[in-house]
């Protein structure tokens, strides 16, 4: 028994070295139209899907994407490890119909919402997706986006739905 509990200590105190808190950080949340972790009914023959990231920002508005004159990169996103209450905010967020020009993300849509978050952040634990930190799209009638992560996920504490052009 003692041996267990020192085990457990041990990996506790590997936890609590590796993981920030931030407060209050700006930004958006890009939510796939499907992630396996919420969306999956049982019974059903689907891939995994794509994992939801939050990407940090000070100001953003969702229809600079819709503009197709623009090539637009997001940088330093981190992969979302779980959000409670997915569903809501994804009904709060702006639908945005997309192609896959990176054949990597592989729905014809996603969704973003500005929002003021609270989490908890360290080395993330699953790969790339699609082995690289990278995917692209390009919005119908729209922008060509690029979005950019870092190998890290975060558990949210807070999320705060922003207005859209969140200062």
């Amino acid at each position: 028994m003692k041996f267990i509990s020192i085990i457990f200590l041990i990996s506790l105190q590997g936890i609590s070295q590796d993981t920030t808190l931030i407060e209050k950080q700006k930004g958006f949340l890009f939510l796939t139209s499907y992630n396996y972790q919420y969306d999956w009914k049982g019974g059903e023959s689907k891939p995994l899907g794509f994992h939801d990231f939050f990407y940090p920002v000070s100001d953003f508005h969702s229809k600079i994407m819709l503009d197709s004159n623009l090539k637009i990169e997001f940088k330093n996103g981190v992969r979302v490890d779980f959000i409670n209450g997915r569903d809501l905010l994804k009904n709060k967020a702006r639908v945005i119909p997309c192609s896959d020009t990176s054949k990597c993300y592989e729905f014809y849509r996603f969704f973003v919402l500005p929002v003021l978050i609270d989490y908890k952040i360290s080395e993330d634990y699953e790969p790339y997706v699609c082995r690289r930190n990278f995917y692209e799209l390009q919005v119908d009638n729209g922008a060509v986006l690029r979005f950019e992560y870092l190998h890290k996920a975060i558990v949210p504490i807070k999320i705060t739905p922003l207005s859209e052009n969140c200062k």
